[in-house]
């Protein structure tokens, strides 16, 4: 008897008409038969993991959905060893030599369509931006464009007004400490990031700071969407115009949804208001236009190549969004693990503090803080924020990327090409291999060692290669500019109302950083902030 036949003839009634009985045996018999195939016949059946990853991506999809993957992530390394089966075509890879390449210079491995669920609003624009474009040459042609502009040179001509947010911080917690109430430092530290790309973008702070609170909800409309864009990303294809249809039907009149698109209308009447301003040559008289922020280089770049390169109008307000949603999650996630490790470990803050105080008395330190100045004069403090940044870099999730036509050996293992691979930075910065034995430990002096450049080439706390952050430089001015400062000006103890917990929907961000201030009554000379 054939194998159908005799399933249906098991499993159904004999009265039922034949279309019908294929039709549900079919029904039966093709996710069995999907089973067998991903399980036993798949390229990817070889490689170990859970049982219900390799049968379908919604194990990832709930998995991720949980908030901490960053740390089932690494006990799944652990049990599997270095290759790790996630979905039914896609693995996760802890082995430092997959690093290369997957994310090396020349790697012809290219980003999947999990990228483009990160798209912002269509502005009329032709290009994607840097973080979602998944055409290699595309892409390449068009950071070289913008690189100048986001280079560290470029991001230090507007120090100044970096230190003016400084200075708005440094103001506020001074008035908080004199209360001495307990504050939540990240959420200060989140607001003071906000800031800084308000200035460096638009020629003036979002308010953040003076407000003392984020009053149109943009932080918090940020953080709400994460986890459902997530979802969309970890989806398979053919699921999400289906789950996306949903969502805006229950979304559409939400204050969510209104938020946001009050946010995106926010950075378009900016861009359009610096663009009246030009053509009514009215910039001198505006003093928050006048200086060369980011938005007068994207204009500029517009108008001496905007027609040879195609970047016009819409490209300046597609930066201008990327730069407003996502530009002050990174920063803070920084700030607050190394905060957070420095108030934990009193012998790495204990000489923290002489450094920056030997720095003062020698003239080599000034308040608020030069980023050469940390760069040159405070070498300890700088091993400090790389070591917290590769405990906890701000996304706890891989970076999928498709294995290119013909298939390619990684890790020793060859995987044919369309399969998707990855490597999770808050894994692979855990490695003994490439770390040492404590590669777990809090240990800033593995960074002042002789083995330092050849651990470097192993964070992946920005991405790696041509598709390395193209923000990193704003992101290590505002951390090397504003940590010495407030470790300058104050002292901190966690007051612990809350527990210290991360929530890793990719951007893997913090809460708990409850402390208590005191000004510093030990300073070799008083803060002086301004110009």
């Amino acid at each position: 008897m054939a194998p159908l036949n005799l399933i249906t003839s098991v499993l159904l009634p004999a009265n039922l008409p034949t279309l019908s009985s294929l039709a549900i045996a079919t029904l039966l018999v093709a996710p069995l038969a999907w089973v067998i195939y991903t399980r036993f016949f798949h390229p990817l059946a070889k490689f170990p993991g859970p049982f219900a990853a390799s049968v379908t991506r919604w194990w990832y999809v709930r998995e991720v959905g949980k908030g901490n993957f960053d740390k089932t992530h690494r006990k799944l390394h652990a049990r599997y060893g270095p290759i790790v089966r996630i979905a039914p075509n896609e693995v996760t890879i802890s082995d430092a030599s997959a690093v290369q390449t997957i994310y090396g210079i020349k790697s012809k491995f290219t980003k999947t369509d999990w990228y483009d669920v990160w798209r912002g609003p269509n502005r009329g624009t032709k290009h994607f931006d840097q973080f979602t474009d998944r055409d290699e040459k595309h892409h390449a042609a068009r950071r070289r464009l913008l690189s100048n502009m986001y280079s560290m040179t470029s991001v230090l001509e507007s120090e100044p007004y970096i230190d003016d947010c400084s200075e708005v911080l440094m103001r506020k917690l001074s008035a908080l400490a004199e209360r001495g109430v307990s504050i939540d430092l990240g959420k200060w530290l989140q607001m003071y990031a906000f800031d800084v790309i308000g200035e460096l973008y638009f020629g003036s702070a979002f308010g953040f700071l003076e407000a003392g609170d984020d009053p149109d909800g943009w932080i918090e409309t940020l953080d709400e969407s994460m986890p459902a864009r997530l979802d969309v990303a970890n989806m398979s294809t053919m699921w999400r115009r289906p789950y996306d249809f949903l969502k805006s039907l229950r979304m559409a009149h939400s204050d969510g949804a209104k938020r946001f698109a009050d946010m995106a209308a926010w950075v378009d009447d900016r861009v359009n208001e610096r663009h009246r301003l030009l053509g009514a040559g009215d910039l001198a008289s505006n003093v928050n236009t006048s200086r060369k922020d980011m938005l007068a280089k994207l204009f500029e770049l517009r108008d001496t190549k905007g027609e040879k390169e195609d970047f016009n109008t819409a490209d300046v307000q597609q930066e201008g969004w990327v730069g407003t949603s996502a530009g002050s999650d990174t920063t803070a996630i920084a700030m607050r693990a190394i905060v957070h490790q420095l108030l934990t470990h009193p012998e790495a803050l204990r000489r923290v503090r002489a450094e920056l105080e030997s720095a003062m008395v020698n003239g080599g330190l000034s308040l608020p803080v030069k980023f050469s100045e940390a760069q040159q004069n405070l070498p300890f403090f700088c091993a400090c924020i790389k070591e917290a940044m590769r405990l906890h870099p701000s996304v706890g999730l891989t970076m999928p990327r498709l294995v290119p036509a013909g298939g390619s050996e990684v890790a020793g293992q060859f995987f044919p090409e369309g399969t998707t691979v990855g490597i999770n930075p808050a894994v692979l910065h855990y490695d003994p291999s490439i770390f040492g034995s404590d590669a777990a430990e809090f240990n800033p002096d593995r960074w002042l060692s002789p083995n330092a450049s050849g651990m470097d080439r192993f964070l992946l706390t920005f991405g790696g290669g041509t598709r390395t952050c193209i923000g990193k430089n704003i992101s290590l001015a505002e951390v090397h500019k504003m940590l010495p400062t407030l470790f300058m000006t104050f002292d901190m103890e966690l007051t612990h109302e809350r527990p210290w917990e991360s929530h890793d929907f990719w951007f893997n961000k913090q809460t708990g950083l409850d402390v208590k201030l005191s000004k510093r009554t030990v300073m070799p000379s008083p803060p002086v902030f301004g110009r």
